[in-house]
């Protein structure tokens, strides 16, 4: 709100990835984070978050191609934050 009334671009995290870091874990939250996309039917997009840790990226490797393959597009923060 703070960052909106300042003038600059803001959003808000909808889903924290790997506040388990096993990779099965991340995994399972990657895949709520498509059910969550397919639930908001396109509507502003979802903003997910994580850290660099191995297990994060090896679970996003293997998980990412799904959701993709069931219509998710997959973009940059940067297209989701707004400003005024």
């Amino acid at each position: 709100k703070l960052a909106k009334e300042l003038g600059l671009k803001a959003g808000q995290r909808h889903i924290f990835l790997d506040n388990n870091q096993t990779e099965e874990a991340i995994i399972k939250q990657i895949m709520e984070l498509g059910r969550l996309a397919k639930s908001a039917n396109g509507k502003n997009g979802l903003i997910a978050i994580a850290h660099p840790y191995p297990s994060t990226i090896s679970a996003l490797r293997k998980a990412l191609p799904k959701l993709k393959a069931s219509g998710i597009k997959i973009v940059p923060v940067s297209q989701l934050v707004q400003g005024d």
